[in-house]
């Protein structure tokens, strides 16, 4: 049997950081910051029933716009943001959304919380990650952590623009599937 924890993200991983320019949004953390797990903490913690929730990039995202949140930044801002949904669609906040990947000649590993970035709605985040529109193919990558740092979504790389008009990137995600006390439930897709 394949190890479900292959691929997870910890919080004790070394990243390296962006200028400091890149790191004043509202509930964005670095990879230090994140909360360490109880069990790693020394801590003691009830054990919970075994939960896994995964979410996937709703459809209709990425959706690339200018800079509405940040209108004194203007052109001059470049950043992902989105929110986080359950399966029913309500918003989700606490959860970690971590953006790693290279932009130009910078290295980025940064973290947000849902429910940061309210101006974006409910469970939204949100990541500036340069000062002007910069140019990247699939360089970068995005993903949901749980609130231990257990990867709860594929990374999912994305592009950006040299454009003003497409300064900002939207990505939503929403529940998809979970795994209750071993057993994996699929949340049925519909299409119209």
């Amino acid at each position: 049997m394949p190890d479900p924890n292959a691929g997870v993200l910890t919080p004790g991983l070394k990243t390296v950081e962006p200028d400091d320019d890149a790191t004043n949004v509202p509930g964005q953390m670095t990879a230090e910051e994140l909360p360490m797990p109880a069990e790693q903490a020394g801590e003691t913690s009830r054990k919970l029933p075994q939960m896994l929730l995964r979410f996937q990039v709703q459809n209709g995202t990425p959706v690339y716009t200018e800079n509405f949140a940040h209108p004194e930044s203007g052109c001059s801002w470049m950043g992902v943001g989105g929110q986080i949904f359950d399966a029913s669609g309500e918003p989700l906040n606490g959860f970690v959304v971590n953006v790693r990947g290279a932009l130009g000649d910078k290295e980025l590993n940064l973290i947000a919380l849902s429910g940061g970035a309210l101006y974006l709605g409910p469970g939204g985040y949100e990541f500036k990650l340069a000062d002007e529109p910069t140019a990247s193919s699939q360089s970068l990558a995005i993903t949901v952590l749980d609130s231990q740092g257990n990867q709860a979504s594929p990374y999912v790389p994305f592009d950006t623009y040299a454009d003003c008009s497409k300064n900002v990137v939207l990505i939503n995600f929403v529940q998809s599937v979970q795994i209750l006390n071993g057993y994996l439930q699929y949340l049925p897709v519909m299409f119209k």
